[in-house]
């Protein structure tokens, strides 16, 4: 008998608990079944991530170190370099974050995903099964030829593969889907979050607006504008010749120029990475409309097919097909749905946006 083991979540952010009955171990099933909405699965991800560890001991060294320095009253450009630095790692720490709550989101509906694929999959076997079983029939019975039988059996024989290869990344995803949270391995596994419903629409992102507020918040972008204006105001107070050497001089020009270059990269790279991700959004948009009109024009077929039935215009397995299109229309709707809500979730992550705080409002 199956016991119910849900996530139980404290309050403090980030510090998670999870709270799953039995021991496995490692790669081990559990006769469990872990029900998990979307909330409570980024909390966990991030809360287990050890990226996020290691950028939150970075961030915290560093100001520890910047702290000192102004404790210790060092140099002026000293200081500043470390509190720099100090702001870099704050930022890197935000990303870290972020990353870990978009992979999250990501790996919750990619399990979605392949839960879906597994059942199409199985629908798909039983109903060319049934086909090879009435194309046997009539060509018993002289209506059909063997070669109709062998196209049938070839059909049967790739869906019984497809349905395998299904099964084997559903396994493969569960496994990950546990071990990204520090859980135990349930082979049942229940998502209490539709993520497709959680798109309420494209909201405006202009491209000035989106680069201005992306280089408010990008560790790299800082961290190179930072770096140049630290290498502009050495090399302006080693200009005068009574405090510094002709070498230190032609050193710390050459330390502006190399700043200079990387701030240009690096502006460009978050300016690149911006205009992509719109262009994305974009494709992903149109793809949505796509999969919309390709479902309603599904759901019609599905209407007439029915009507054909009830006439004997249409044997049971054709009707069959004809739902299982009609769902599958569904589904690549309902992808099309998630695969915006994640990207967006991408791009807020880009100008500054906290995709936990926008996953735990979903709540």
């Amino acid at each position: 008998m199956k016991r119910n083991c849900m996530l139980k979540m404290v309050p403090v952010l980030l510090a998670v608990t999870l709270v799953l009955s039995g021991i496995a171990l490692a790669g081990e099933y559990v006769d469990e079944t872990l029900e998990v909405t979307l909330a409570q699965y980024v909390e966990a991800y991030v809360g287990n991530s050890d990226a996020v560890k290691a950028a939150r001991e970075d961030a915290e060294n560093a100001q520890t170190q910047w702290q000192r320095a102004v404790d210790e009253k060092k140099a002026a450009l000293t200081v500043k370099e470390l509190e720099n630095a100090a702001e870099t790692k704050r930022l890197a720490l935000d990303e870290a974050v972020n990353n870990a709550a978009l992979q999250a989101v990501q790996a919750y509906v990619g399990l979605g995903q392949a839960l879906r694929e597994l059942e199409a999959k199985r629908v798909s076997l039983a109903v060319s099964q049934e086909r090879l079983r009435v194309t046997n029939l009539r060509y018993e019975a002289g209506l059909t030829t063997k070669d109709a039988v062998l196209e049938q059996e070839n059909s049967y024989l790739s869906a019984s593969d497809s349905l395998l290869k299904a099964e084997q990344s559903l396994r493969q995803t569960k496994r990950s889907f546990c071990q990204n949270i520090g859980a135990e391995l349930c082979d049942d596994i229940v998502l209490a979050t539709d993520v497709s419903t959680l798109y309420g629409g494209v909201p405006e992102y202009g491209l000035n607006d989106s680069i201005e507020a992306a280089q408010g918040v990008g560790s790299s972008y800082f961290s190179a504008a930072a770096g140049r204006e630290l290498a502009r105001r050495k090399y302006e107070a080693l200009q005068d010749p009574l405090i510094a050497t002709p070498t230190e001089r032609e050193t710390a020009e050459k330390s502006w120029k190399d700043a200079e270059t990387r701030f240009a990269s690096a502006e460009q790279s978050l300016i690149d990475s911006i205009e992509n991700a719109l262009v994305e959004l974009e494709s992903l948009v149109r793809n949505l409309n796509m999969q919309t009109i390709s479902a309603q024009r599904a759901q019609s077929n599905l209407e007439v097919a029915r009507i054909k039935f009830q006439h004997g215009e249409m044997l049971q397995y054709e009707l069959d097909n004809e739902t299982s299109s009609a769902n599958q229309a569904l589904y690549r709707m309902a992808k099309a749905k998630e695969d915006l809500f994640v990207h967006m979730l991408k791009l807020e992550s880009l100008i500054g946006g906290s995709v936990l705080d926008i996953v735990m409002s979903k709540k």
